[in-house]
């Protein structure tokens, strides 16, 4: 997955393979692996880890995360210094198997863990039919029903030369394309072969106070024995907490779809927080009943009005709309909150 090609020589069965690049060099190192050579396991994969920081190195701008789009929607300003590296905490210690189900939303926290990783010098690449997780690769074209996307999954390579993954499942919208997450996580448990080491999931930002008002229910549909034989198999549960979204109207959610089109062109600050506070804290009784971990959100971005996407990026222009519900990139809570996953799953 690097621009720059990496010369690699190897002898195996006194075959030399040359002019690899990065990531065909990790086909290599499995096979070593597999075959209990562990001495071209080693050199090969230490060449494989300074090919991808020489890759880096070689970037017209490496200090800029790959994993952002360059404006169309969630990158606000197409201009803004390179020097982003600087602002991300990066993690340590080996990478685990990861699975984030949710809206769009849980997208962008999708980019900002993958940046963590492309800057703590993981290598990256999306993963082929022949590498995806068994899940992945099983996952159904429909659940309950309704038709939806397979996971997005990418594979992550540890300076311990660790191989993992970390994989999107759209849940949550109330949009084609996107079951609950409820049926996922029930999805999961039923699947026989290997799961994510953990789930980051969320769910409820296109319910709070809008279309019927069902977030307390679509949340109520998680069942606790589902989360307990996910627990028993290895596999740990964290729920996001929905984060604040800023319209003018008086708790910042909005009832009439995803934008809002009208003479406000920005985002406004929350004129009575109570009401989603007290929502919040509905939630999280729910979800702790159900024993599972909440990964606070909400208290952190209920003061970020100026964050939102507006009408910053290509996609709400070309909407005439204004988005005060995801926000421009980089950002500093996505960060914060991928950061938090990562370290759980350490």
């Amino acid at each position: 997955g690097f621009s720059t090609e990496v010369i690699v020589e190897v002898t195996l069965d006194q075959v030399t393979l040359r002019s690899l690049r990065a990531w065909d060099a990790r086909f290599v190192l499995r096979q070593a692996m597999q075959s209990g050579r562990a001495q071209v396991q080693v050199h090969l994969a230490a060449l494989l880890l300074l090919a991808g920081a020489a890759a880096l190195a070689a970037s017209p701008n490496p200090g800029w995360c790959p994993y952002y789009d360059e404006g169309q929607r969630f990158r606000c300003d197409v201009n803004r210094s390179k020097s982003d590296r600087s602002i991300w905490t990066l993690p340590s210690g080996d990478m685990r198997n990861v699975a984030l189900v949710g809206d769009s939303l849980a997208g962008q926290r999708y980019n900002a863990m993958r940046c963590l990783l492309h800057f703590s010098g993981r290598l990256l690449r999306g993963a082929h039919t022949s590498t995806l997780p068994s899940w992945a690769k099983a996952y159904p074209a429909e659940l309950q029903g309704i038709r939806v996307k397979k996971p997005a999954c990418m594979e992550v390579l540890s300076p311990g030369y660790k191989l993992s993954s970390i994989c999107l499942v759209a849940a949550g919208a109330g949009m084609a394309g996107g079951s609950r997450v409820a049926e996922v996580l029930t999805y999961l448990r039923d699947h026989r072969g290997p799961l994510p080491d953990a789930i980051f999931v969320n769910e409820g930002v296109w319910f709070r106070g809008s279309r019927g008002d069902r977030e307390l229910d679509y949340i109520k549909a998680i069942k606790r024995d589902v989360v307990e034989d996910l627990r028993a198999r290895g596999v740990n549960v964290f729920w996001v907490e929905t984060m604040a979204q800023h319209f003018a109207t008086p708790f910042g959610t909005y009832k009439g779809g995803w934008y809002f089109k009208g003479n406000i062109r920005s985002c406004v600050p929350i004129s009575d927080k109570s009401w989603v506070l007290t929502r919040n804290a509905q939630v999280n009784e729910l979800l702790q009943a159900m024993n599972v971990t909440v990964i606070p959100a909400l208290l952190e971005s209920i003061d970020l009005h100026s964050k939102h996407l507006e009408s910053k990026t290509r996609h709400p222009l070309l909407r005439n709309a204004v988005d005060c519900t995801h926000f421009c990139e980089p950002s500093a809570l996505m960060q914060r909150i991928a950061a938090t996953a990562l370290q759980a799953t350490s």
